[in-house]
């Protein structure tokens, strides 16, 4: 006589019809802080190669935005792309706050 097996770990198509975001999402995710290092960010994303995007939450854990590996390219282009040294940090903080408005380092 053959006996049933069920394995609650097997999702059937009629439990998926009825699962939300809440029954499969990371309670606990890697999350950084508003006022984290630029370095400490592109550190965050080489050393978590499967993160990405990572939610940005102020002091309170309140989620106030998200960074991507996108958004991380996208500022090395934006400090590169006239071909100046990136290295010069008042040269790299000074060319942020003048073509996105963001207002960052000691200027």
């Amino acid at each position: 006589q053959a006996s049933e097996h069920h394995d609650s770990s097997v999702i059937t198509t009629d439990r998926l019809s009825v699962l939300t975001a809440r029954d499969v999402m990371n309670t606990a995710p890697l999350t950084l802080g508003e006022d984290t290092p630029l370095e400490d960010m592109l550190a965050t994303f080489r050393d978590h190669h499967r993160i990405n995007p990572i939610p940005i939450v102020d002091r309170a854990k309140k989620l106030v935005g998200i960074v991507s590996r996108y958004d991380a390219l996208k500022l090395f282009d934006l400090l590169t792309s006239d071909k100046q040294s990136p290295y010069n940090l008042s040269l790299i903080f000074l060319r942020i706050r003048e073509r996105t408005g963001i207002k960052i380092g000691r200027i």
